[in-house]
């Protein structure tokens, strides 16, 4: 360690007016709360108030929600969507250059690896809103993994979309 302070910091404690505390009689007055705090934040143990803490799924949750922003643009070219287009031809020519858009993105999210449930749920709705179908497959006749894909995605974002 390179000075006390460091120590104490690392084992517990904190160096206040060159007095050593432990964190549980630190905290037993106020005058010791405030003492400890105003040490732990001097010596860096405890970020200050308002210190941002990003996410640890920010970059997957915010890549599932372009995904599924595109997802939804090119669902609206079908059957019930505001931008339909009845001909097969045509549909595929307009949405194309979003699927392509689209490539980059699910790799990543393929990439990353969720750390959180608020990951597992982003990652779960992508799945959901991209194979409309998966999440009818749970019922007898299809595949056993087929089942419980659709059993995890009911699971974990709620009943199948008619």
């Amino acid at each position: 360690m390179k000075d006390r302070r460091s120590f104490l910091a690392l084992v517990g404690g904190a160096a206040v007016s060159g007095l050593v505390t432990t964190r549980a009689s630190a905290m037993s007055t106020r005058r010791g709360f405030m003492t400890f705090t105003a040490g732990a934040v001097a010596t860096g143990t405890v970020p200050p108030i308002g210190a941002a803490h990003p996410h640890p799924d920010r970059e997957l949750i915010g890549v599932c929600a372009e995904f599924d922003a595109i997802e939804r643009h090119i669902n609206s070219h079908y059957a019930g969507g505001s931008r339909k287009i009845e001909d097969d031809e045509e549909r595929d020519g307009a949405i194309a250059p979003f699927q392509e858009a689209q490539a980059p993105l699910l790799e990543r999210i393929i990439a990353l690896r969720a750390t959180t449930l608020d990951g597992f749920m982003a990652r779960a709705r992508t799945l959901a809103l991209w194979d409309l179908d998966a999440m009818r497959q749970i019922g007898p006749g299809h595949y056993l993994e087929d089942r419980m894909l659709a059993a995890l995605l009911r699971d974990m974002v709620g009943e199948a979309r008619a």
